[in-house]
């Protein structure tokens, strides 16, 4: 967009005041007359911010989007890049991302994730979202954070917090910054995500489940990704009531065993485990094989 009126700034800077709040206000506050600090053609905020869409500019707050250098400000050419008036004192770099934080590293449907960014310079806009497959999941906008005593005051600190979606593999982690000046970066490797959303189960089942009152049998299984805690393997009985067959060794190599009681009646018991994974997701499943009490 192109401001008319953006040339004429020249004059207000020279004199010191904006184009339409010189001379006496009528009573205006925070500001040059009528004219609001941060909002066009008026003076900048004392950290120099003006209103989203404006830089400021020799302490005023003006549109520097041009095409030729006529839309520019005397001593201002259009530099076509970035299509903004810029002079020998315009930041014309793109921030650059330090270092990027995304954690946890690991998540399923709806965890929090924060992505952390760390910046070489001030960041007037940002936002994050991860990329999987064909989908793009958006987390937010970045907020600043505020540094502490053994923060290094050349360093800027952002943060974005979202919660991670369906489906299952890695994700892409990327993201946009401009600085206070405008000009823009593309973030495309921020970093990854892994997403887990499928519960855990039982693989490679062996074992002798059929015996006679004073017998042992025992039950042996790998499962398909890490555990947070032993599974739990149970006998349905008839009247729907679980009985639970003793704990596992832990960490795998899963091993199950069990003495039949004396005097167990003769049976088939359907046997069933659940399994939950270090993010929660839980299976429960009923093995092919069954107790069979002779």
């Amino acid at each position: 967009m192109i401001r008319s009126s953006v040339p004429l700034l020249a004059a207000g800077i020279a004199s010191g005041c904006s184009i339409i709040g010189c001379g006496e206000g009528s009573g205006g506050t925070g500001g040059v007359g009528d004219c609001p600090v941060g909002s066009e053609s008026c003076p900048c905020t004392a950290g120099g911010a003006c209103d989203p869409g404006l830089t400021c500019l020799s302490g005023f707050c003006v549109d520097v989007t041009c095409e030729t250098d006529l839309d520019c400000p005397n001593g201002f050419t259009c530099y076509l890049t970035a299509e903004r008036c810029a002079n020998a004192d315009s930041d014309l770099d793109p921030p650059t991302i330090l270092s990027a934080d995304i954690l946890p590293p690991a998540a399923k449907l709806d965890d929090e994730i924060v992505v952390r960014l760390f910046a070489d310079e001030e960041i007037r806009e940002a936002e994050v979202w991860y990329v999987r497959g064909g989908d793009i999941v958006f987390f937010g906008t970045l907020i600043a954070l505020d540094p502490s005593e053994d923060d290094d005051p050349e360093i800027f600190r952002y943060e974005a917090r979202g919660t991670a979606g369906e489906g299952d593999g890695v994700a892409k982690v990327q993201g946009m910054v401009r600085d206070l000046f405008g000009n823009f970066s593309e973030l495309t490797a921020l970093g990854s995500l892994v997403l887990d959303n499928t519960a855990p189960a039982p693989q490679a089942v062996t074992g002798d489940l059929v015996g006679a009152s004073g017998d042992t049998v025992y039950l042996s299984f790998s499962v398909t990704e890490a555990l947070a805690l032993a599974p739990v393997v149970f006998i349905n009985l008839p009247d729907g009531r679980r009985d639970f067959i003793m704990s596992s060794v832990f960490p795998p190599p899963y091993e199950f065993s069990l003495v039949i009681p004396d005097n167990a009646p003769s049976n088939t018991y359907s046997v069933s485990m659940v399994l939950v994974d270090v993010l929660g997701n839980e299976g429960q499943w009923e093995l092919p094989a069954a107790l069979e009490i002779l």
